[in-house]
Formats: structure tokens, sequence, C-alpha cells
């Protein structure tokens, strides 16, 4: 018997659902990860429409797809100058 995924807010959803959602955030994320290390802009990377095939299913009133790559790019950039500052270990 499979159990259902009850998310903090939002439908009730199975093990594929959650499996889909999970495929739509890394496949988003390499892209907007790729362009950034291409020196892509934030204006750039929407422009690239890296979402394009999710936003059907996935974009929302709440949160469209520009708004969902910006955070994506946004937690990137901010991920990765976090890392290149940290003290080196040992």
């Amino acid at each position: 018997m499979e159990h259902p995924v009850v998310p903090g807010h939002g439908r009730v959803g199975s093990k594929a659902d959650l499996v889909a959602y999970r495929h739509m955030i890394v496949t988003i994320r390499d892209r907007v990860a790729a362009l950034l290390d291409d020196g892509q802009t934030l204006e750039a990377v929407l422009a690239a429409n890296p979402s394009r095939e999710f936003d059907p299913d996935w974009a929302s009133d709440r949160v469209g797809p520009q708004d969902w790559v910006t955070m994506v790019y946004q937690s990137l950039v901010r991920n990765r100058a976090a890392a290149s500052t940290a003290a080196p270990a040992g």
C-alpha cells in the first residue's frame, strides 16, 4: 500500500508526484546553474526560459515561471558567494 504525501500546503499527492516534483526542481536548478557558470545575468537566464516544459503543470498565479527561476538564480548566487568566502577547512 502506498502512503500519501501530505505537503505543508497544496494537495495531497503520491510518491510519483513527489518524484516528479523533485525532477522539476533538480532540472531547473541544473539549467540555471549551467547558465550561471556561463556568466549569464538573471535577465539572460529568464530569457532562456529554463522551466519551459514544467510551466504548464507547476506554475501558479502565486509563483509564476519567472518568479521561480529568479528564486533559483538568487539562491545559487548566494550559495556560491557564501562558499567562496567561507574559511578553508583545516
